[in-house]
């Protein structure tokens, strides 16, 4: 997923039991994380504000199985992408 020109950001593993990682290949700044279910139900949500920040870990393990998307959001951009919690 790229989130600017020359951002790239992944999200693994997908599909997942419980743990997710969400890693950029350069800090992001100033940005949000949000999973919501699909009834847009926010359930984890995190302002990003250190630049030295590269890789979160997403924990949905209290979460039922189903589709979930991860929305990142930045002051310019903002991306979603769909991850399976089997």
């Amino acid at each position: 997923m790229k989130l600017s020109n020359d951002s790239e950001i992944s999200i693994y593993p997908n599909p997942t039991t419980g743990f997710i990682t969400v890693e950029f290949d350069e800090p992001m700044g100033a940005s949000e994380i949000t999973v919501v279910n699909t009834l847009n139900k926010i359930v984890y949500t995190r302002s990003l504000t250190t630049t030295a920040q590269k890789k979160i870990n997403i924990d949905l393990s209290g979460e039922a199985k189903g589709i979930y998307f991860i929305k990142l959001k930045t002051e310019t951009k903002e991306e979603r992408r769909k991850v399976i919690l089997k």
